[in-house]
Formats: structure tokens, sequence, C-alpha cells
């Protein structure tokens, strides 16, 4: 759908029409997925995937890019709720580990404390 509305220049309307949906869901549809791309999370885990195990990954695209409940995912990846949930604590440690990582490497000073200071 956003290949559509992006790449082929379609509007919502076009694109609701040829799948028989009303204009306003399939526009609710593209602004979700688009609010969940520009949120940034699941693109972290794709930048730093050598970091993350396949499962993870998997459970990233449904739960950041989809945003499907636990109870979807453990039914699609065939998985215990219990499963997902553990499997979302580790990939939220390793996204966290990570911005910590890029927050220490980002040190340089900044504009307001420079200029106060010469």
């Amino acid at each position: 759908m956003l290949e559509m509305v992006f790449r082929g220049g379609y509007r919502p309307t076009h694109i609701a029409r040829a799948m028989g949906l009303h204009p306003s869901n399939v526009s609710r549809r593209i602004t979700k997925i688009v609010r969940r791309l520009a949120g940034g999370e699941y693109l972290s885990c794709l930048r730093q995937r050598e970091r993350f195990s396949e499962p993870e990954l998997a459970m990233a695209r449904e739960y950041y890019l989809r945003g499907r409940s636990l109870n979807a995912i453990a039914a699609k990846l065939g998985l215990s709720r219990y499963g997902v949930r553990q499997l979302l604590a580790s990939l939220e440690a390793k996204r966290k580990q990570i911005a910590a990582e890029g927050e220490k490497s980002d040190r340089r000073p900044r504009w307001g404390s420079w200029s106060r200071t010469h």
C-alpha cells in the first residue's frame, strides 16, 4: 500500500477503490504505517540487524511496524505469550543498549555551552 502511494503516486481513494474499502480506512492505515516508520524503533533494529536474532527481527517487524498485539504475534511466531514478552524484553534491552552506545559516541560540545565559556 505504501509503495502504491509513494512510488506509484496513487491517491488513497484510488487504492481504496481497487481494494473495495472506504477511502478513509485506507488513509488511516497509511497514516498509521507512516507514523510507525517515523517512530524509528523498527528502523533502528534494521540498522543494527547483526546484533539481533532472527526471531527478534521478526518480533520487531510485527510489533513496531505492523502494530500487532502480543497474542497475534504469539500465534504468528508459534510462541506462548510469555515467550513473546520475553522476546520483547530482550529486544527492548538491546535497543536501549545500542541507543546508549550511540549517545556516548555522540558527545560533542553544545553551542549553548560553547558560547557561554568563550
